[in-house]
């Protein structure tokens, strides 16, 4: 059984770096393209409307460029053969660059390019849960909003929520890709 789950031949193992830096650069727009969008048409994370549809663009876009570019890499580099740790291995690298490149941009848009956006999401916490929290727990939602300037805080959201969503997606959609047998 051993020998038909190997390939006919062994390919040279191309290295991954390259899929990585493009796809995960393909990630990184993806998601600067999303998060935009979704600013634009004025769907804030405060609702549950607009935190459903942040949370289906990052787990879509995550399972789109993980099983493209673990299929790049099966198809163009390894020869139609790709090991199943690969294949997960390229998916994750491919989606933690992409949101480390949104991180960038979200600290530059939040601090550069539209500076009063962190108040619009303050105002909009205190119209939509005001009267739902307690002033303790109010002050500190606001609180960790105005933390969100610093990029330290910003790349630790990414990675608290981001990650949760789109490396689920990346490693479905990796898995999928891999192959036993050569075609």
């Amino acid at each position: 059984m051993d020998l038909l789950d190997a390939p006919l031949s062994s390919p040279p193992a191309a290295p991954l770096w390259g899929t990585v830096a493009r796809y995960g650069a393909l990630a990184g727009l993806a998601f600067t393209l999303a998060a935009h969008t979704l600013y634009r048409l004025g769907l804030s994370s405060v609702t549950l409307g607009g935190l459903s549809v942040a949370v289906l663009s990052i787990a879509f876009v995550s399972a789109a460029v993980a099983f493209l570019a673990a299929r790049h890499q099966r198809d163009k580099l390894d020869g139609g053969y790709i090991e199943a740790g690969k294949a997960l291995a390229i998916g994750l690298l491919c989606v933690a660059t992409g949101l480390l490149l949104l991180s960038v941009w979200n600290y530059l848009f939040v601090n550069y390019v539209e500076p009063e956006y962190l108040e619009n999401v303050k105002q909009q916490i205190r119209d939509q849960w005001s009267s739902r929290l307690g002033p303790d727990e109010l002050a500190r939602s606001l609180n960790e909003i105005e933390r969100l300037r610093q990029y330290p805080n910003i790349l630790l959201n990414s990675i608290r929520t981001d990650a949760v969503i789109a490396m689920p997606a990346a490693l479905a959609a990796s898995f999928f890709t891999a192959r036993r047998f050569r075609v």
